[in-house]
């Protein structure tokens, strides 16, 4: 305990060791006994032996160090170093690591198998304890502590070089565990499974770390600044103290990094998910290749759009190139053939000739038999028992996030259509007026990117015909349009000419490119609400950097005395108390976009956060931008003001200042 805690009057460092003996060897005899009788934590022979000898082995490694901590107890005294806690951290870690690792068999651990944040946290805990371990057994400080930072760093957002022993090239889930027991053939970790925390957890780590090595890597940009101090002319002393200051106060420096970097970072990975999501959803997939939808009033149907519009006084072949029909129906679903699963609803679609010929909705997985989008739909055209689906129907693989609970599931995730190939699979299908049954099977399953604008996309597709003559002919009837003229205003010409002709069938007409346009404007406008509540963690930060920045002229009142004594100038004091401050900024801001830019890149290029929708990364620059400057702008703004008036202590009562 003295060891772990510091150090204690003797009589209670031996109150309490005697206390630890004593319940170690009490538990040892209960555990002996226990075995003895077959049962410990109800598990029965080999496994309660296994149990106990692993017990046995973690005293006896435990023992091993302390016992080296109290031989090198006197002589890493004077350094200072935090051996016992770097002990009690390595411990936690390693226990993470395995239990999420690998896992036991113990029902109380058991939420913690195949956990990320469990995974990963062990393995920061870990790393950062065995540099604190190096440096207190006489490893240099700035160096050994530098490189864990980076370490980390790395961990977190580089796959190389563990994603070389990926045998798929997949750098999924390659950590350096996993590359060891790959290489030695001992058994990998489980799968890992994270959700939302994992954001919280990867953003505290990755800027920790990153802190980590630039609060104690930067002794060789002061360095770096001496050796080139001609090159900055009468400028150089100011940078010297200016870099110097904040490396001696490497707790202060390091939490106000810390806060800058986190709040940039998580700034950052907001803009980047939401200008690539919004990219991506709203782009030009989401039309499906058509301009102008066309919905029709349930109670006034028209078989035939072009004939209505010619009824009413229109010509539909000087606008339109062409119009798909698209007619819904409701019945019960359920996966599998008749022995399947629970039925649940959902919307399915009957689809003709033209609309095949005119859509361009690229699917995401195909069945095998099916080597490209257009033997799809060719199937679909030519074949009344097959089907596609939306992506939105696939089961969440984590059981996280999933549908409606009246709505059907298809069975299968996305990860199990990737892994391997697949047959197409069964669909039961209910007509709920008549109850008859109907057969259908999934061949494709549609990208997501296609779901972003037009909810009628949202379904089970199929030929017109089975619609027609299975359920009643649907309830709910759409045309999609293409106009021959590609641009947006010809589109809106078209839906307002659609619409006033229909009028009295009680048709509703709309550009697609318009519904596109409204609905990124809304993303956007709460990304950028959201964002802007985010920001104001940078309020909070570019007050903290004024109010220290008002401290250390207080603090530093002596010194600043000395400074003038021995030569600076107003302006240099001034120039120095600046550029600290806007190193501090300038570090807090680059450690924020460069990570938050990397872990952004990561997850919109991994199948697993992005379901397998093909994303086209790209950095937000302008937002980024502004959020930069006026970042930076603020933190400038609230240090002039100390700035100056360091400048204008007088020498002689800040010298005998106290």
């Amino acid at each position: 305990t003295a060891v772990l805690f510091g150090d204690l009057p003797p009589i209670l460092s031996g109150v309490s060791g005697g206390a630890a003996l004593l319940a170690s060897g009490v538990l040892m005899v209960f555990g002996a006994r226990t075995v003895q009788r077959g049962r410990i934590l109800d598990l029965e022979g080999w496994r309660a032996w296994l149990l106990w000898w692993a017990w046995l082995a973690v005293f006896s490694v435990a023992a091993l160090l302390t016992w080296a901590l109290l031989l090198s107890r006197d002589w890493a005294a004077a350094r200072r170093n935090a051996g016992g806690w770097a002990v009690v951290m390595l411990a936690a870690g390693l226990l993470l690591i395995w239990v999420s690792g690998w896992g036991l068999d113990a029902p109380f651990l058991s939420w913690w198998r195949s956990r990320a944040f469990a995974y990963t946290g062990g393995v920061t805990l870990a790393v950062l304890a065995l540099g604190m371990l190096a440096v207190y057994f006489g490893a240099a400080t700035r160096p050994t502590l530098s490189l864990a930072g980076l370490a980390l760093v790395w961990y977190w957002l580089l796959p190389l070089p563990f994603s070389l022993f990926a045998e798929t090239g997949d750098a999924t889930g390659i950590d350096p565990i996993d590359a060891i027991a790959r290489l030695t053939g001992l058994p990998r970790p489980l799968e890992q499974d994270g959700n939302i925390e994992m954001f919280f957890v990867s953003g505290i780590a990755m800027t920790s770390a990153a802190v980590l090595a630039v609060v104690f890597g930067s002794e060789a940009l002061l360095g770096l600044v001496r050796r080139v101090g001609r090159l900055l002319g009468g400028a150089a002393p100011a940078v010297q103290t200016a870099v110097a200051y904040p490396l001696a106060a490497k707790f202060r420096t390091g939490m106000t990094l810390a806060m800058f970097g986190l709040v940039v970072f998580s700034v950052v990975v907001m803009a980047s998910l939401n200008s690539n999501f919004t990219q991506a959803f709203l782009g030009d997939d989401a039309s499906g290749g058509f301009d102008v939808s066309v919905e029709v009033n349930p109670a006034n149907r028209i078989p035939d759009l072009r004939a209505a519009l010619r009824e009413a006084g229109e010509n539909p072949d000087a606008d339109l190139a062409g119009v798909g029909r698209y007619v819904s129906a409701f019945p019960l679903v359920r996966p599998g053939g008749e022995d399947g699963g629970e039925d649940g609803g959902y919307r399915l679609a009957g689809v003709d000739d033209e609309f095949i010929a005119l859509q361009q909705l690229p699917f995401e997985h195909r069945a095998i038999g099916y080597d490209s989008d257009e033997a799809v739909w060719e199937a679909i055209r030519t074949d009344p028992a097959v089907a596609v689906i939306d992506s939105s129907r696939l089961a969440a693989a984590d059981g996280g996030f999933g549908g409606d609970d009246d709505e059907f599931e298809l069975g299968v995730s996305d990860a199990e259509l990737r892994a391997e190939p697949w047959r197409p699979i069964p669909l039961t299908l209910v007509d709920p007026s008549t109850g008859e049954e109907t057969v259908l099977r999934v061949i494709g399953v549609l990208e997501p990117a296609t779901l972003g604008v037009i909810e009628e996309f949202s379904a089970i597709v199929t030929r017109l015909e089975t619609v027609e003559a299975r359920f009643g002919g649907g309830e709910i009837e759409h045309y999609y349009a293409v106009t021959r003229d590609p641009t947006d205003e010809a589109s809106r010409q078209a839906a307002r000419d659609i619409e006033s002709a229909l009028i009295e069938y009680g048709v509703q007409a709309a550009s697609i490119d318009r519904l596109i346009d409204d609905q990124a404007s809304t993303s956007r406008s709460f990304q950028l609400l959201f964002e802007a509540f985010m920001g104001l963690g940078l309020v909070v930060g570019v007050a903290a950097l004024g109010v220290i920045a008002f401290r250390t002229v207080v603090e530093r009142r002596q010194q600043i005395g000395m400074l003038r004594a021995i030569g600076y100038s107003r302006r240099l004091i001034t120039l120095s108390y600046f550029l600290e401050s806007s190193f501090i900024a300038l570090a807090g801001i680059a450690i924020g976009v460069v990570l938050g830019i990397a872990l952004s890149y990561n997850l919109l290029t991994s199948d697993a956060f992005t379901a397998g929708t093909d994303i086209d990364f790209s950095v937000p620059w302008a937002r980024l931008a502004v959020v930069v400057g006026v970042a930076y702008a603020a933190s400038a703004l609230m240090t002039l003001l100390p700035a100056r008036a360091a400048s204008r202590v007088a020498v002689a009562e800040a010298l005998r200042y106290e």
